[in-house]
């Protein structure tokens, strides 16, 4: 994951200050198709995920749930279809005026800073002032139960210390919807059951609307409040 890459994911707008709890967003799909070289990646894929919803992508490899979170995300353009957020169309709304939060399955943290200064960095990039990054970052890594953790760089953490990390960076500017790309992958059976039970507790108590993708079905199930199947670019149930 390139800088410029995470640098796309955060707005140029600082955020309203508060609390982390915010409403997440609506989400609808509309006949959302994506074809490269006259392959097609995306069917004619339609969904509606209400607000405060824990919804997850499920298909084998090839399936078209990457893609798909891509499309959301705006990291893709979508051949064919819209994409509203909250009733806005953002089907061609750049990615760092989405408003969106991600986590990556490899973490994206960067190495060569501490915590804090991870969590810190999409409030940077907006402009937020100094004494209220240093509330919002307080109040993400106790959300994620990281208080203390500030100074410590990555390579001192364990994978899923790392893992929480990326998920107080995605949640620390309060976006209206966080993305999860397989964020569970990389780790341990322990570890991973035990981050199900935190990102579910969390995105309900920070009322946020998530879109989860996995290929793991008993993820799917003990996390989501709606699970999308996909297979062949098409979702299927």
């Amino acid at each position: 994951m390139t800088t410029e890459t995470l640098e796309a994911l955060v707005s140029t707008q600082p955020p309203a200050i508060g609390d982390l709890r915010t409403a997440g967003a609506t989400l609808e799909l509309r006949d959302v198709n994506k074809s490269y070289g006259g392959v097609s990646a995306v069917e004619s894929v339609s969904l509606d995920i209400p607000s405060g919803a824990f919804v997850t992508l499920l298909g084998a490899s090839g399936s078209g749930k990457t893609t798909l979170l891509r499309i959301i995300a705006g990291f893709e353009t979508a051949t064919a279809g819209s994409i509203l957020l909250d009733g806005e169309d953002i089907s061609r709304v750049p990615v760092h005026r989405r408003n969106i939060g991600m986590v990556f399955q490899n973490y994206a943290l960067f190495p060569h800073m501490n915590v804090e200064k991870n969590v810190e960095f999409p409030l940077a990039r907006r402009g937020v002032a100094r004494a209220d990054r240093r509330r919002l970052i307080g109040e993400a890594l106790e959300a994620v139960e990281l208080t203390g953790f500030e100074k410590r760089r990555p390579t001192q953490l364990s994978g899923g210390q790392q893992q929480r990390v990326a998920l107080a960076r995605a949640i620390v500017s309060r976006p209206r919807l966080l993305l999860m790309d397989e964020p569970l992958g990389a780790l341990d059976r322990r570890l991973r059951e035990a981050l199900q039970v935190k990102i579910r507790s969390l995105s309900h108590d920070l009322g946020l609307t998530v879109i989860n993708v996995t290929h793991d079905q008993e993820e799917a199930l003990s996390m989501s409040d709606r699970i999308a199947l996909l297979a062949k670019g098409g979702l299927q149930q």
